[in-house]
Formats: structure tokens, sequence, C-alpha cells
């Protein structure tokens, strides 16, 4: 997409939101693209993740990770399910112990069911309520806290707090800004640079046009799919201003979210 794919709109790309940060902190991946270069679409998704456990688990809250050992679930380095109480553990002392090498979130998932692990973090609020969403109403879960560039309403009603209310310092708060932004642009649409900025209007047009059809939200809700999407030019934004963040930000980002 970045230095191959044609620039008249005609091909689109589907990115990982780790593919936009990536070039962020890890230089190898810099020197192949520059994120800020891609023309973008729109996200499809752009929702909230949280930390949960299991309903018979010691931790019922989120104060009660900071007293007490969480043994949560995780999957490799990179992915949201150890960046996060990673992160946690560094900024906030957090007690997480986390349990990595799951293939992904769903073996996690069977994992907290079956007592492996207490619960998870860094997973997507409206992944749970697709794959598991019996987990909630029957009280089979404890909802700690929640992440996101915005508090999501559902998870703020049922009483589950931001996780900026627990952070102290600025400095922490922008460390968590730069982790949790990449949600705005959950499942990115892409299009190669420079391409003509006509065919990028009408492709942005067309893509909030069909998130706000009424057939596409009707399929989206019986597929229990996230429907929190993000225009075009709101992504593009975020993208450049994450690119304007200062180095030593990013340095002390990179160093708390490679932190054991």
């Amino acid at each position: 997409m970045y230095s191959v794919a044609a620039k008249d709109g005609l091909t689109i790309g589907a990115l990982y939101p780790g593919a936009v940060m990536g070039p962020l902190t890890d230089t190898k991946m810099a020197e192949i693209f520059d994120p800020t270069k891609f023309a973008y679409v729109g996200s499809a998704d752009s929702g909230s993740r949280l930390c949960a456990t299991w309903q018979d688990s010691k931790v019922k809250k989120f104060e009660d990770t900071l007293t007490t050992k969480t043994v949560v679930g995780a999957s490799q380095d990179g992915g949201s399910t150890k960046d996060f109480p990673v992160v946690m553990n560094s900024l906030l002392g957090t007690k997480f112990e986390i349990v990595a090498g799951y293939k992904g979130s769903n073996e996690i998932l069977l994992a907290v069911e079956r007592k492996e692990v207490e619960g998870l973090c860094g997973y997507d609020w409206s992944s749970l309520q697709a794959s598991k969403p019996q987990w909630v109403p029957e009280k089979k879960v404890n909802l700690l806290v929640q992440f996101g560039p915005e508090p999501d309403p559902e998870l703020t009603k049922m009483g589950v707090p931001e996780i900026y209310k627990f952070l102290k310092s600025e400095d922490d708060k922008k460390i968590f800004q730069l982790l949790v932004s990449q949600q705005l642009f959950g499942r990115p649409y892409i299009l190669a640079p420079g391409t003509n900025p006509e065919a990028v209007k009408i492709l942005r047009t067309a893509f909030d046009a069909t998130v706000k059809d009424p057939e596409y939200i009707e399929e989206g809700k019986k597929s229990r799919l996230s429907l929190n999407a993000a225009s075009g030019e709101k992504v593009q934004d975020l993208v450049s201003n994450l690119y304007k963040t200062p180095k030593a930000l990013v340095d002390r980002f990179q160093k708390v979210t490679e932190a054991k």
C-alpha cells in the first residue's frame, strides 16, 4: 500500500492498529513506511477496552489490583492484553501477574472460564459482548476499569471507572493516551500516499454513509459487532498528532511498554 499500490483510490488496505502505531517506536518499521502519509478512509471500530476478572476472584474492583496479586492471561509482546497490564504495573504499581503466550483472546477467555487465570486486561468491550454475551448480565465477571479515547456510555452507566481517575501525573496520562489512542482506529481502511484527493473525498463520503445506513446497523447488531466508527478526517488528524509527540515522551512510552 505504501510503495506499490496505485494512487487512484481503487486499492484499499485494511490494517491492524499496531501497524499504524509501530513506526512511532520501532525505527526499523519507520524506515519502511510513514503512517501519516496514508490517506485514511475511516475506521470501522473505535471502541473501549477493559480489565475484567472472573466472578469468584478476590479482585472485584480496580483498587484491589493495587494491593492484591491478580493473575491475567495475555498473548504476546505488542498485544493489548500484554501491554495494558505491563503499563499499569509500571505507572500505577498494580500487581498484575501476567501469564503470556496464549494464541489469542478466545484462548484467554477459555482460560478464565477454566480458572487457569483470574482475568484479562486490554480486551475490547465489544468483543466481550460478542464472544461472551451472557457474562455481564449473568454477573460472571467483574468489570474493573475502562480504557478509551472517550468514556464508553454503557460502561460508565454500569459504574466502570476510567483509568485516568487513577493516574497521578500529567505525563502518566499522556503515556496512557498514547496507548489507548490507537483504539480510535481499531479497524482502519487506508489508501496509498498521494491518492487523488477527489477519490479520497468520494470514499470517505461513502464510508460515512455506510456506517449510518440502517441496514448496515441492523446487520451489525445481529452479529453483535461494535459499530463505533470514526471518520477518515478524525483518524487522519489523530495519526498526524500522534507522530508529533515529543521524542522524550515516546522514549518513555517505549520503556514503559517494554517493562517486565
